[in-house]
């Protein structure tokens, strides 16, 4: 190796006559830089003046240094094929340490692009700073007609897919900060007018954007891999999912539209997230399969946004460990318009609406769309002050969760579903429970004449506590012309069960349906209201027990119990001891039933 092959291997941007004053544009200085053919090209400290979409950096370079690049940025209208970049990256290369600085959120720092003969891979970005611009977008050049300068929350103007057949791969952009234009602000509400995101990766695959902190921005971080709408009317298109395996990790976002979106792209993670003052939906998935959002913290302090999504026909979605608390009224959580199994479990989600529950809504706001959510989960999730209110949905499943409110209004609300199953859940009140008709039940299921016929209704294992003495469970059919099936109402322990019409056992061919309501018990006199023509319709009817628990001393285990046992049956244990419990209850009737220990002792 020669000394001057050696000095080649690395060269400054000052050697090729940069000046670094911030006035003077050192754009051709720069490019000629990085034509050199040296592998890296450094940036002594200085302020760089550019134009965008100008500076390419050649295949297997490396960018370093501690300077700022600021955007001289052109008044002239913006070109949709263009990222509006002050570096443009192509494959091979690393950018470490830089500034970019802009006005109005109009541009972005780095930018790269695929088009019909190479792919932009194998990109490193990391310990970026951006000042009213973004950090980073991957995009396609050729055939891509999105528009993100016009674009609107319900209008995305991509046609078809993008003619080019190589995309962004294997890109990692991390350690990176944005602080954006602060005119855009999540209080003012215009954050969707914002040019440019933190970090946008357009039809790539395999790539990750961490520990990224965004403010004052339309996204934090986002992925787009086709419109899950077309610009017609929101309804779905056909346009296969053109991203796969992006990964979303600890992107925390303020003062933001959203803050981390996902559209049609399979496998994507959102991970770690945290959230503040966000307009629209801070984590959204539109039309992706095979994704997950977990371990994200979510708080909406000015009552605005949803917080947990999933839209336009996605298919095996998982909400998990998620932790959301919310000031807003009415939907937070949605999953609206022809999805297919879609879970939330083991989530903590809390309003603090001093009047108000929020929901979780699942529905359909297409009127013509004919593919309806179906198999929705929502289990295991502490919630306060939440609504579950399901609509024209093929299946759904509520168990396991918990929940905990003022009794302002009904908690669990089924309309138009096919079959429902609603399994051990808890629902408790700090003030006994507001509406003391039977209609206004905190667990309702209404069959409304909709288009769905209403297969089987289980609710089983509930526990309802702290209800007026006529309310509970709701089962209700409105016209004789759309009837249940099969109804099974079992082991809860609630005051009313309530069928306020005989239309509910009668099928269309004239056959009759079944209800089983068995093994329920009540604190109060009395379980089951309904008019003698439902009960005599009644195929199975067991009869329910009024709650009275036994309670039993002096036990050492349940391993030898023998006998029948009732839901609620306390035993006592003969010695209990430090970091042990109290005794043993039983949480399923029978002989012996199932026990469970309750009653935790300190140490």
């Amino acid at each position: 190796t020669t000394v001057q092959t050696k000095l080649r291997e690395s060269v400054s941007v000052k050697d090729f006559g940069a000046v670094g004053d911030g006035v003077t544009d050192d754009t051709a200085a720069i490019q000629a830089a990085y034509s050199s053919g040296a592998s890296a090209v450094t940036f002594p400290s200085g302020t760089y003046l550019v134009t965008e979409d100008v500076i390419v950096i050649p295949d297997g370079v490396s960018t370093a240094g501690s300077a700022t690049i600021k955007c001289n940025v052109s008044s002239a209208a913006p070109i949709n094929t263009h990222s509006h970049a002050m570096l443009t990256v192509t494959t091979n290369n690393i950018v470490d340490g830089l500034s970019f600085l802009a006005a109005g959120n109009l541009c972005f720092g780095i930018g790269g692009f695929s088009d019909a003969t190479h792919d932009c891979k194998n990109i490193i970005v990391k310990n970026v700073t951006a000042t009213e611009c973004g950090i980073a977008t991957f995009e396609p050049y050729l055939g891509f007609s999105f528009n993100r300068y016009d674009e609107t929350a319900v209008d995305w103007i991509q046609t078809g897919k993008v003619l080019a057949v190589h995309k962004g791969l294997n890109v990692r952009v991390t350690d990176s900060v944005m602080y954006g234009d602060t005119t855009y602000n999540a209080a003012a509400g215009n954050t969707d007018t914002s040019k440019v995101s933190g970090v946008q990766f357009f039809f790539c695959e395999d790539s990750v954007a961490s520990n990224i902190t965004v403010y004052n921005s339309r996204f934090g971080a986002w992925s787009y891999g086709g419109s899950p709408k077309n610009s017609a009317n929101n309804n779905l298109s056909t346009i296969d999912n053109e991203a796969k395996n992006i990964r979303l990790n600890n992107i925390i976002a303020s003062d933001i539209f959203s803050s981390a979106w996902m559209s049609n792209t399979d496998s994507g993670v959102i991970v770690g997230c945290q959230s503040n003052n966000y307009e629209d939906a801070c984590i959204d998935f539109e039309g992706c399969t095979n994704s997950i959002a977990t371990n994200n913290v979510i708080i909406d302090t000015l009552a605005k946004g949803l917080a947990l999504t999933a839209l336009n026909g996605c298919d095996n979605i998982i909400f998990s460990n998620n932790s959301v608390m919310t000031a807003k009224e009415n939907s937070v959580i949605l999953v609206r318009d022809g999805n297919s199994n879609v879970t939330y479990s083991g989530n903590i989600i809390k309003s603090t609406h001093p009047t108000g529950q929020a929901t979780i809504k699942i529905w359909n706001a297409l009127a013509a769309l004919t593919t309806n959510n179906s198999n929705i989960v929502i289990e295991n999730n502490n919630m306060q002050e939440f609504l579950v209110d399901a609509q024209l949905v093929d299946k759904v499943i509520v168990k396991g969760n918990n929940y905990y409110g003022e009794g302002r209004a009904l908690i669990l609300s089924f309309v138009d579903c096919n079959k429902v199953s609603v399994i051990n859940n808890t629902l408790r009140f700090d003030a006994p429970y507001t509406d003391a008709t039977a209609a206004g039940s905190p667990v309702q299921v209404l069959q409304g004449g909709g288009t769905l016929p209403h297969m089987e209704t289980t609710i089983s294992g509930n526990q309802i506590f702290d209800c007026t003495s006529t309310t509970g469970i709701y089962v209700q059919i409105a016209t004789e012309a759309s009837p249940y099936n099969d109804v099974k109402i079992s082991d809860n322990i609630v005051n009313y069960i309530f069928f306020p019409n005989d239309w509910i056992h009668t099928q269309p061919n004239g056959t009759k349906g079944r209800v089983i309501a068995s093994n329920n018990y009540s604190s109060l006199v009395g379980v089951m209201h309904t008019p003698a023509s439902t009960i005599s319709r009644t195929t199975v009817s067991v009869p329910n027990e009024k709650y009275n628990p036994t309670i039993m001393y002096g036990g050492s285990g349940v391993g030898s119990l023998t006998g029948t046992f009732k839901l609620g049956d306390i035993i006592y244990a003969s010695a209990p001891s430090p970091s042990g419990t109290i005794g043993w209850i039983c949480t399923t009737a029978g002989t012996p039933g199932t026990w469970k220990t309750f009653g935790a002792i300190s140490a």
